[in-house]
């Protein structure tokens, strides 16, 4: 059943398992609508918004023993918050506010899916 597919493809690859509880819904949900690479970038870029710059991971959308080990204690709300940049970032061309893409049509459904998965 799709249910199946969804966790070979999507769940087991990703390594959802391995990260803390509370953020493995919304990890999954990016894993399934971003890719798995950009999924990561997303949690790995999270978890370096807590950290000093020493402390920082990195950035590379690999899902290792690194990045799972440092998502412990990542609070749901910050990797939405995370997330919501990613899609501001798919609108805006660089820092100019008024320069945006195509893709602006979507933001609003982007931002209410950051917040709520049921949208």
């Amino acid at each position: 059943a799709a249910i199946d597919c969804y966790f070979k493809m999507f769940w087991e690859p990703a390594r959802a398992e391995q990260l803390p509880s509370e953020i493995r819904e919304v990890y999954f949900d990016m894993v399934v609508n971003h890719g798995q690479g950009n999924a990561v970038k997303i949690l790995q870029q999270a978890v370096n918004n807590k950290r000093k710059p020493a402390n920082y991971i990195d950035v590379d959308g690999g899902i290792g023993p690194n990045t799972i080990k440092a998502s412990n204690g990542l609070k749901e709300w910050e990797l939405m918050v995370e997330r919501s940049g990613f899609y501001w970032n798919l609108v805006f061309k660089g820092s100019k506010y008024k320069d945006r893409t195509n893709q602006v049509k979507f933001i609003r459904g982007w931002i209410r899916r950051c917040f709520k998965l049921d949208v």
